[in-house]
């Protein structure tokens, strides 16, 4: 029978072998996206076989899910971050958008993948709407705390306001892809956000 402390080894040598799939998976979606990206480059990338890789993540489409998942938590990790050193303000907001920026790869994938995900019959359905209503209720938990330190306007509705500012920055994200050069996305965002909550 096997030992409890073999098996917590086994159990934790796993999650790491996951964990350097997902950092490598995140490093080739962010650069080549979704089809430049392969799962042999990806198992060269962190050292493990392409068989390893299907062992953890049976399709490319089980991967990317998880990449989004990560990137979803580096981003509200980033959030807490900025608001515990300067409180809440407009300019946590734009420093998240920059930081998507910088992933120009991942952002297309997504952007890309959400549009494709409406159909309930997608792979990702599930996963975009969880994540939809769940970025919806932190916007309006941190709109909700923006306004009870009096940073927005004192009428300002934190449910609608949260809806308004996702759509706009999906807007955002769709044109800075099209036309990046004539799409200043950090600072359209900015504008949009202080036109609707000041």
């Amino acid at each position: 029978m096997e030992s409890s402390t073999s098996v917590n080894a086994g159990y934790k040598k796993s999650e790491a072998t996951k964990k350097r799939i997902l950092n490598a998976a995140y490093k080739q979606f962010a650069t080549y996206g979704f089809h430049g990206a392969s799962l042999r480059d990806i198992a060269t990338l962190c050292g493990i076989s392409h068989p390893g890789i299907r062992h953890h993540f049976p399709t490319k489409e089980d991967l990317f899910i998880e990449v989004l998942r990560e990137r979803d938590a580096r981003v509200e990790t980033l959030m807490k971050e900025h608001i515990a050193e300067r409180g809440m303000s407009i300019d946590v907001a734009i420093e998240i958008t920059r930081h998507n920026m910088t992933t120009p790869g991942l952002l297309e994938l997504f952007t890309a993948t959400a549009a494709q995900a409406g159909n309930p019959k997608h792979p990702a359905h599930d996963y975009f709407v969880q994540r939809y209503e769940q970025i919806h209720a932190m916007y309006v938990e941190y709109l909700k705390l923006a306004k009870a330190q009096g940073q927005t306007r004192p009428d300002l509705d934190p449910d609608r306001a949260a809806s308004l500012l996702m759509a706009v920055l999906d807007g955002l994200q769709i044109q800075w892809m099209l036309i990046p050069d004539k799409t200043e996305m950090d600072a359209l965002f900015e504008e949009s956000l202080r036109s609707i909550l000041e």
